[in-house]
């Protein structure tokens, strides 16, 4: 685990069980988020796989509209899966590293899930996050059936900080395009908040 991240989240977890244990400005920030998946995904009777799931928030979101979703979420801090079970008891969160690109033993055979989704889990700045994107990017593919949902911080946003990693969605456009991904299947939403946009991926 990098120790950067670790050390982040492990300050905010020793202070917040909220939003804010994840580094959020506002829960109604994190809402609109969840909000774009649900509007531009159908998730009804599908199974998704929710990467940094953190405390579980998307599971308690989804819960809240009696949507029926095979829900597993996944986070890389054992701190975050024991809060979450704790919050959702319904759901089923388990503690890995599936980002890890040294990690022969793949824990998911492939096109495991129907949609693969992941909030706000590139937004720490690391020297590796451009990196672990790209490497994410290869593993959610493997991993997706039908799409891949992720949301980045927008170079757009006027009230930069530093902790934080800033993606040009022309940039990642490029970046998804080189990975061979379908350019004419690739959707980036930027109406929702000021500093940050969603990719959708669809891959039937």
């Amino acid at each position: 685990m990098n120790m950067e991240y670790a050390e982040y989240y492990l300050n905010n977890l020793s202070k917040f069980s909220d939003y804010r244990a994840l580094g959020w400005e506002t829960h109604e920030a994190q809402i609109k988020r969840f909000e774009v998946l649900l509007k531009n995904v159908n998730l009804k009777n599908k199974s998704l796989l929710d990467i940094g799931c953190g405390l579980g928030d998307l599971y308690g979101f989804i819960k809240s509209f009696n949507l029926p979703v095979s829900y597993l979420g996944v986070d890389i801090m054992p701190e975050m899966i024991k809060k979450a079970k704790e919050k959702h008891q319904g759901a089923v969160f388990i503690n890995e590293d599936i980002l890890n690109p040294k990690k022969t033993e793949k824990i998911f055979p492939e096109k495991s899930f129907d949609v693969v989704y992941s909030s706000g889990t590139f937004n720490l700045k690391t020297a590796t996050s451009e990196a672990l994107l790209r490497e994410a990017m290869i593993v959610f593919k493997e991993l997706a059936s039908e799409k891949i949902v992720f949301n980045l911080l927008s170079t757009c946003s006027e009230n930069k900080e530093d902790t934080y990693c800033y993606y040009d969605p022309k940039k990642i456009d490029n970046m998804l395009r080189l990975l061979k991904f379908n350019k004419d299947k690739i959707h980036i939403i930027q109406d929702y908040l000021p500093n940050d946009f969603t990719v959708i991926i669809d891959l039937i």
